[in-house]
């Protein structure tokens, strides 16, 4: 009796890891997908000092944004760019969207070994030939791409320095 009691133990915790694997799986198909609101990338991780170093690089030297809201506290850094008008890609002149901005957001969470880990969000407004109303939208394959190519500059800066 007790050996089909530990069989069926064994057959439940398989089955809720992998429901559990399947589950994480699926979220992360839904969340980069290419009609997901926002942008998120894990960038790595690094100390304080590099990553507003290796922040003001990319970020503000590199690629020309500007910051609208820093906090600081023992547990996070947070950081948010003001919106910065860019050029509308094709893939979104195709949905008669006539001008599109973007913002970043990067979240450095302390470890307990004096790292950071680095999280990278962005977001998209844009508006459409109908309205002109500035409103939040979906990340196009296209400021995907673009957005991949930030997020890379940030991990080459990163593996430099570790």
């Amino acid at each position: 009796m007790s050996h089909t009691v530990g069989i069926n133990r064994l057959m439940y915790r398989d089955s809720i890891l992998i429901f559990m694997f399947l589950s994480v799986g699926c979220f992360g198909s839904i969340q980069n997908g290419s009609h997901s609101q926002n942008y998120y990338a894990q960038i790595g991780v690094a100390y304080r000092s590099n990553f507003i170093g290796v922040t003001d690089h990319v970020l503000f030297n590199k690629h020309r944004y500007t910051i609208n809201r820093e906090e600081e506290s023992n547990r996070q850094i947070y950081l948010e760019t003001a919106w910065k008008d860019r050029p509308v890609f094709s893939d979104e002149i195709e949905m008669d969207i006539t001008a599109a901005r973007t913002r970043i957001i990067l979240k450095a969470e302390v470890r307990q070994t004096g790292l950071y880990r680095i999280s990278f969000y962005a977001e998209n407004k844009f508006q459409h030939k109908t309205n002109k109303e500035w409103q939040r939208g979906s990340i196009s394959g296209e400021l995907r791409q673009n957005l991949d190519e930030i997020v890379s500059d940030f991990r080459h800066e990163f593996k430099l320095l570790y």
